[in-house]
């Protein structure tokens, strides 16, 4: 449900900034345990360098790319997540990217490219009404929300180019 939480707080953080404005809010138990939550991928990532006794500055290393490609595919981990758990007479498998002879799903457009697209764009928009504002707590978690959904959406727009999108 990682997936989930990051695309939904994707969609809610800039909401929640403009409606705080720069007053101090006080959020209810709930809201702080789905918070806690979303430190669990970087629990995990750390957990797994430690497990390898690869030494912390690999770790260090490592947890740009992670943050912003957590982020980038929580969306179309969303839709592959819901489409596993709704499908009738499917397996119920969990596929992020269809499977195929000479791995076709690595050139195969997708329309999740484009709401990742629309996501990248949306969070910089609010960036940058948040930074007139002058909410400044905003500008991390939206940096990383650009950075993440705009990068994985390069990403697949380069290997499409010259073929028909």
């Amino acid at each position: 449900l990682v997936h989930p939480l990051i695309w939904i707080s994707s969609l809610t953080t800039p909401l929640l900034l403009v409606g705080m404005g720069t007053q101090t809010v006080t959020l209810p138990l709930w809201a702080n345990v789905v918070s806690v939550l979303t430190l669990a991928p970087l629990v995990s990532l750390f957990a797994a360098h430690r497990a390898q006794r690869l030494p912390w500055w690999q770790f260090s290393r490592d947890l740009p790319a992670a943050l912003l490609l957590g982020i980038g595919v929580s969306f179309s981990n969303t839709i592959a997540m819901l489409r596993g758990a709704t499908r009738p007479g499917d397996s119920g498998e969990f596929a992020r990217a269809p499977k195929g002879a000479a791995h076709d799903y690595l050139t195969r457009p997708d329309w999740t490219m484009w709401i990742e697209l629309l996501l990248a764009i949306y969070a910089g928009v609010a960036l940058m009404f948040m930074v007139q504002l002058g909410v400044w707590a905003a500008i991390a978690p939206l940096t990383l929300y650009a950075l993440g959904f705009g990068s994985v959406w390069f990403h697949q727009a380069m290997r499409h180019i010259g073929k028909p999108l």
